[in-house]
């Protein structure tokens, strides 16, 4: 029986019932009135959500007749670590469909589909039993497989990359669900003796629905593939955040801390020479082909910051006992603002007020203006200049992103790498660290490249959407990397640890990337051919082309077998088999 009085139904109902809208009713409407409506949904379900941190510990049940295969029905429970995921995908999603493209998307329910994918995914971070669990996450994979068949073309085939992996992780938390409910007698995540081998089928999961290198989601470049691709990342780092919360799960093998050195190393090596192997120099010409060459480096510097920081999510994972929740908030987070930075030339659909708006706003504009001069001369000049700046020169928005990613201290990025430096400082794992210092290096290596691309850029004007948006998750970054502390408290979660090893020393050493870095962002330019080739080998397109190739001619082989077989010769081939399989039996 489903009870419609809990408190945490609103936060998931909202954004599912106006997924049901706008994909029923979305091309009927303009786009300004799509984006206005999963903006106010989106938002309904973020308030919601922050008025439960009073509900934390609040189950909701619903109870299946006859017992169902898994001896219990499906579980919900409002805890901290649910909650603070939670708001940041209802954030992301907010800020999303704000900058959304208008009537150039690839699907008129693009916003529907978005806000049906965050029903899923909040309905996984609240589920309290692996049952649950697979219910939600098989949501996000239906969601994401009907956004791919909607949208088509690339983009469809790199949503396409991101739900398969879903998939498998929606099976592996339905194997896991079967297998306790045989040993165990339940499903429930709060049982009290949960073997370990449940909850490294839930960290299993997590790596699965993370898409970690090396099942990367190729391609991803565009808001329409990297927004689904930061949820998935969300929902990923939830399901290890809770497998560490029960149990050690992966984080006590090796495993899981190498898989995720390796994303870490292929994520910089990515992130750097996307952008170094596609840089132009300043006496160089733009045209068609520079310009191809400088969006494949884009998209390769996106894909490697999104292996990378998958990567941080393992570690902190393998080396920390607490803290991942904040972590994963900080991935999602910085992602998001990249991607909002990606889509912000796109042309948007005007809103009917427009034509006379801008009227108004002209004849306010020259009010102002007249008032100001009467009152400080100047004042008007520099007012138009800040404006300008700010209009046109915002490269300050993606700036704070860059340096949470890098690690800067004061930000949200600063907070797991911070102690994961320490934790090895401590253990005297002198090898992991200086993989994880190389990594590092190459990571702001790529992001200096992207700084110093964006500060180019930075003449173009700017949409107000795109501010508000930037600024919100800029705040929020800063919020989380300065009072994570006190928040934790708030939310009743595990904060990050301290580091445990003297701060001088380990500062030295978290410095030394960005001094690096900077040089090789410099520096590289000078091997770009070299560097070109190295991006094509760690993307391992070239796997994965081979592997399509030879899946084409295993294909075509079975197509000729069954021609061969079923074709007009088949009374032929069938004589022959026959005439064979005599002359061996009459032969013994």
């Amino acid at each position: 029986m489903l009870n419609l009085s809990s408190p945490l139904w609103p936060a998931i109902l909202w954004p599912f019932a106006g997924a049901i809208a706008l994909v029923a009713t979305g091309r009927l409407w303009p786009g300004w009135l799509r984006r206005l409506t999963a903006l106010a949904v989106s938002l309904a379900s973020f308030l919601h959500l922050w008025s439960l941190r009073s509900s934390i510990g609040d189950r909701t049940e619903i109870f299946w007749e006859p017992l169902n295969f898994f001896r219990t029905g499906l579980l919900w429970r409002v805890d901290g670590l649910s909650l603070l995921i939670g708001l940041t995908l209802a954030a992301l999603v907010a800020m999303a469909v704000l900058v959304e493209r208008g009537s150039e998307s690839g699907s008129a329910a693009w916003s529907g589909l978005l806000l049906a994918a965050l029903a899923g995914a909040l309905a996984t971070e609240t589920g309290a039993n692996l049952l649950t669990l697979a219910l939600g996450s098989g949501w996000i994979d239906l969601v994401l497989i009907v956004m791919a068949l909607a949208i088509g073309d690339d983009t469809g085939r790199v949503l396409w990359r991101v739900a398969v992996p879903g998939v498998v992780s929606t099976l592996v938390l339905i194997a896991g669900a079967v297998q306790m409910s045989a040993q165990v007698g339940t499903v429930s995540l709060a049982a009290q003796n949960i073997p370990v081998q449940m909850v490294a089928w839930l960290s299993v999961a997590g790596m699965l629905r993370l898409m970690v290198f090396p099942i990367h989601p190729r391609g991803v470049h565009h808001p329409e593939t990297t927004v689904p691709s930061a949820l998935a990342i969300g929902v990923g780092g939830y399901l290890l955040a809770r497998a560490q919360a029960i149990g050690p799960g992966l984080g006590g093998y090796s495993g899981m801390l190498k898989v995720g050195i390796m994303a870490l190393l292929a994520g910089g090596i990515l992130a750097w020479t996307g952008l170094a192997g596609s840089a132009r120099r300043p006496d160089q010409a733009q045209d068609e082909q520079i310009a191809a060459e400088e969006n494949k480096g884009s998209q390769a510097f996106l894909l490697g910051v999104v292996v990378h920081q998958t990567g941080w999510i393992l570690i902190v994972v393998s080396l920390l006992k607490g803290g991942v929740a904040w972590v994963v908030s900080a991935v999602v987070l910085a992602l998001a603002v990249l991607t909002l930075w990606e889509g912000r030339w796109q042309v948007r659909e005007p809103a009917p007020w427009l034509s006379w708006g801008t009227g108004i706003s002209r004849m306010v504009h020259r009010w102002w203006d007249r008032v100001a001069s009467g009152i400080a001369p100047g004042f008007v000049e520099t007012w138009q200049r800040a404006r300008s700046w700010l209009r046109g020169g915002a490269w300050w928005l993606p700036a704070v992103a860059l340096a949470s990613m890098a690690g800067f201290p004061l930000t949200a990025g600063a907070l797991g790498r911070w102690s994961a430096y320490g934790a090895l400082l401590r253990e005297g794992n002198a090898r992991t660290l200086l993989v994880v210092l190389v990594a590092d290096t190459l990571l702001v290596a790529g992001l200096g490249l992207a700084f110093r691309r964006f500060l180019q850029r930075a003449d173009q004007s700017v949409r107000a959407s795109f501010v508000i948006a930037g600024f919100v998750f800029d705040i929020l970054l800063v919020i989380i990397g300065i009072a994570s502390g006190s928040l934790s408290k708030r939310l009743s979660i595990e904060p990050v640890p301290g580091p445990g090893v003297s701060v001088w020393g380990l500062g030295l050493v978290y410095g030394l990337p960005w001094l690096v870095g900077g040089w090789l962002a410099y520096a590289g330019r000078r091997w770009k051919r070299i560097l070109a080739h190295g991006q094509r080998i760690v993307g391992l397109d070239w796997l994965f082309e081979g592997a399509s190739w030879l899946g084409r001619q295993v294909v075509h082989g079975l197509h000729w077998l069954s021609q061969v077989g079923e074709g007009e010769g088949w009374l032929g081939w069938a004589l022959i088999f026959l005439s064979l399989g005599a002359i061996l039996f009459l032969a013994r």
